[in-house]
C-alpha cells in the first residue's frame, strides 16, 4: 500500500510511514468495527435458539436486529451465521404449512380441530360410521330378560325393556363378560332409563339416541375386556297412570 501523507510504497502491516511517521491506522474505525463484536455474537444465539426450538417472530426478529448491527464487527461470521439461522427459522414453518395443505388440503386442518370437540356431540348416525363401516355381522347376547323400572317423570312412568346387546361375529370374549357380568348391566340399564322421562322414551326420533348412549355407558362403565358395537330393543314398553 502507500501512504496517504507522502505518496512512498510502505508494507500493509505497517502501522506507520518509516519516511514521513504519518499513522497509517484509523482507531476509531478499529473501535467502531469491534463495537459491533457483541451485538454480532447476540444476533448468532438468537438465531441459533429459534432454529433449534422453532421459535418464530420475536426471537428470529432480535436475531436479524442484532446480525445487522454486527456485521461489519470482528465477528462478522457468527452475524451472518445468525441471520441466516433467524430467516431460515421464519421460512421453514411457512414451508411446512404450505406442504400440508399440498397434502391434506384445509380439510385436514379442520378434522385436527374438530376431532375432540366433536366426540362427545351426538350424531344420530354414529353407529354407522363407527361400527357398521363394514357391513360386520353380529351376534347377539339376548339373555338379559326383561327389566322393569319407572321414569323420572311425576308421576313417574312404569318402563319394562329387553335390550339385546351386539358384539363381533365369533367373539368368544364379549358374551363370556357379559354373562359375568349381568348383575351389573341390569342395574346399569335400571338407573339409565330411571333417569329419563316417558316424553324421551316415546319419542321414535329419540330411539338412535338411546341405543348410542346405552351402548357407550356399558362400553365405560361395565365392560373392561370387551366392547360391544350396537344395541337393539326387543321389547321397550311406557306405561303411564291415568
Amino acid at each position: 500500500m502507500f501512504c496517504k501523507q507522502c505518496g512512498k510504497e510502505i508494507e500493509d502491516t505497517a502501522a506507520f510511514c518509516p519516511n514521513c511517521g504519518a499513522k497509517l491506522v484509523d482507531d476509531n474505525a478499529t473501535t467502531k468495527k469491534d463495537s459491533g463484536d457483541n451485538e454480532a455474537i447476540i444476533g448468532f444465539v438468537f438465531g441459533l435458539v429459534s432454529i433449534i426450538f422453532f421459535i418464530t417472530i420475536i426471537i428470529p426478529v432480535l436475531g436479524i436486529y442484532f446480525s445487522n448491527k454486527g456485521k461489519n464487527s470482528s465477528k462478522a461470521g457468527f452475524a451472518k451465521a445468525g441471520k441466516l439461522l433467524s430467516i431460515l427459522s421464519l421460512i421453514l414453518p411457512v414451508c411446512a404449512l404450505l406442504v400440508f395443505l399440498c397434502i391434506f388440503g384445509t380439510t385436514g386442518i379442520v378434522k385436527i380441530v374438530s376431532k375432540n370437540t366433536a366426540k362427545n356431540v351426538y350424531n344420530p348416525n354414529i353407529e354407522a360410521i363407527d361400527y357398521q363401516e363394514n357391513n360386520e355381522t353380529y351376534d347377539w347376547y339376548k339373555s338379559l330378560g326383561v327389566i322393569q323400572t319407572i321414569t323420572c317423570d311425576e308421576p313417574a312412568a312404569t318402563v319394562r325393556v329387553n335390550v339385546y346387546l351386539g358384539y363381533k361375529k365369533d367373539d368368544k370374549t364379549t358374551p363370556t363378560e357379559i354373562t359375568s357380568r349381568s348383575v351389573e348391566l341390569k342395574d346399569f340399564l335400571r338407573r339409565y332409563f330411571r333417569g329419563k322421562t316417558a316424553a324421551e322414551l316415546q319419542n321414535e326420533n329419540n330411539k338412535e339416541k338411546l341405543k348410542m348412549e346405552i351402548r357407550n355407558g356399558i362400553n365405560d362403565k361395565v365392560l373392561s375386556a370387551s366392547k360391544i358395537r350396537d344395541i337393539r330393543f326387543d321389547q321397550l314398553d311406557v306405561i303411564e297412570q291415568n
